[in-house]
């Protein structure tokens, strides 16, 4: 995860961590907060399918659970935007 920046930039978080996050029995109470300063994002980014279907990294199949978290934690965030002040 290096390559995408999770140890390099501060509010860079894996999905596990986003999970917990945005669960209102998380650290932040379900508010959506930067790691770094605690700010509100402006923009959130996600990044999907890393190293699936590489064969240099020797992964090449798809596991299909990706694209399925990623659709629950796009309908979190889009209900938690609805729902917040």
């Amino acid at each position: 995860m290096d390559e995408y920046g999770y140890t390099r930039y501060e509010n860079v978080i894996t999905g596990m961590e986003f999970e917990r996050l945005i669960n209102a029995g998380g650290p932040t109470k379900g508010q959506i907060i930067r790691p770094k300063d605690k700010a509100h994002p402006k923009s959130i980014g996600f990044v999907q399918c890393v190293g699936s279907r590489s064969l240099q990294k020797g992964k090449g199949y798809c596991s299909s659970v990706c694209c399925m978290n990623m659709i629950e934690s796009t309908l979190l965030l889009k209900e938690h935007a609805r729902t917040s002040p």
